[in-house]
């Protein structure tokens, strides 16, 4: 697996390094399989684990996880924000 990276500015002026994974034939076809990725409209998309709705498959929508062998984590930024703050964020003084 390699990972490419290129700049990326969010709506809200945010310049960061937008990163894909690149997989081998063998972990890309497993998850083809299993329905973890899925390919539309020629774009490699992951399924979240928490939603089960599909995002492309880069750092814009799934942090990146080095323990994870595809680079990215098994929820989307969405559902990990949700879990880790069920009430939202409180504006510190």
């Amino acid at each position: 697996m390699t990972i490419t990276s290129e700049i990326y500015t969010a709506s809200n002026g945010v310049v960061f390094k937008k990163k894909s994974a690149h997989y081998t034939d063998k972990l890309f076809k497993i998850r083809l399989k299993s329905g973890i990725f899925s390919i539309i409209d020629n774009s490699l998309n992951k399924r979240c684990a928490r939603c089960h709705d599909y995002f492309p498959a880069d750092s814009e929508f799934f942090y990146a996880s080095a323990k994870k062998r595809d680079g990215l984590c098994d929820w989307c930024k969405a559902c990990y924000q949700e879990w880790r703050y069920p009430n939202g964020r409180s504006e510190k003084n």
